[in-house]
Order: structure tokens, then C-alpha cells, then sequence
């Protein structure tokens, strides 16, 4: 994984905790269309020269649960399955799909001034990276008593 692939993805991180719609979301990281993959979503087709093709969005409002679904661009050196566990971990393992690939899931801590932390969860085929997704998990205030 090179250094631009584990910048851009930290700080997607970042950026999917601080927005709390979409809208917000995907104006911080380009041009939105309609989602070929997501139903009711929307893609986000990223610049060339960016380590990754595609960013599929669930849509979310109101502070919700966001999900990101990132295309690896053909051709461009791929993330490996240790560089993430190192930059990214520690991943535990998921419970199977019936069918799917093993996939890991990584909590990440959002900036301090964000009302969210996300989960990366990987998806991996024989120690190759086949897919990543990303889960914006808003933090809920305990109410009080």
C-alpha cells in the first residue's frame, strides 16, 4: 500500500466522522451520481491519479449510520492485508457470509471535534485485499438519569 493510498483512506476516515449527511460527505470528496451498485445511493467517481476508482454511498441524514463502499482503481498498486491491519488495526474477524470472502472489521477514532467514530471493514481473499468498506457510526450521548 503506498503512502498516498493510507493518506486518502485516513482521511476519508476523517471526513466520513466529521459530515453528518451525504451531501456533506460527498461534496468534500467530489462529483456525486447515481449509484449503479447501492440502491437509492449515490457514486462518487474519484479524479485520476486517486488510489481509488469508485466510492459507492448509502445515502444518510440527521447524524446517521453512513456506509462507503471503495473501488480499488484497476492497475494502481492495491492496499495490502498487512499495511492495513498496521495503519488501521487491530481488525477482528467478522462472523462468515455464506459464500463471501473473510472480512475484518477496525474501529476508527474520529477527530475529537466529530460526532462519529467509523468501522473499516476488509474484505480478504487468500491475504489479498479484495474490498473495503466503510461504516460512519455516530456517538450517542448516554441519557442522563
Amino acid at each position: 500500500m503506498t503512502d498516498a493510498v493510507e493518506r486518502d483512506l485516513g482521511s476519508m476516515l476523517d471526513d466520513l466522522c466529521r459530515t453528518t449527511t451525504t451531501a456533506s460527505f460527498a461534496r468534500s470528496r467530489g462529483d456525486a451520481s447515481e449509484s449503479p451498485t447501492r440502491p437509492g445511493g449515490c457514486r462518487i467517481t474519484c479524479p485520476p491519479g486517486a488510489p481509488f476508482a469508485f466510492l459507492d454511498l448509502r445515502r444518510w441524514d440527521d447524524d446517521g449510520i453512513g456506509i462507503v463502499d471503495v473501488t480499488l482503481r484497476s492497475g494502481a498498486e492495491q492496499p495490502t492485508w498487512a499495511r492495513l491491519r498496521e495503519r488501521f488495526g487491530p481488525f477482528e474477524e467478522l462472523d462468515p457470509l455464506e459464500g463471501a470472502d473473510p472480512r475484518f472489521a477496525a474501529t476508527w477514532a474520529g477527530p475529537p471535534e466529530s460526532g462519529a467514530d467509523a468501522l473499516v471493514i476488509v474484505t480478504v481473499d487468500a491475504g489479498v485485499v479484495t474490498g473495503i468498506t466503510l461504516r460512519r457510526d455516530p456517538r450517542r450521548v448516554p441519557p442522563s438519569s
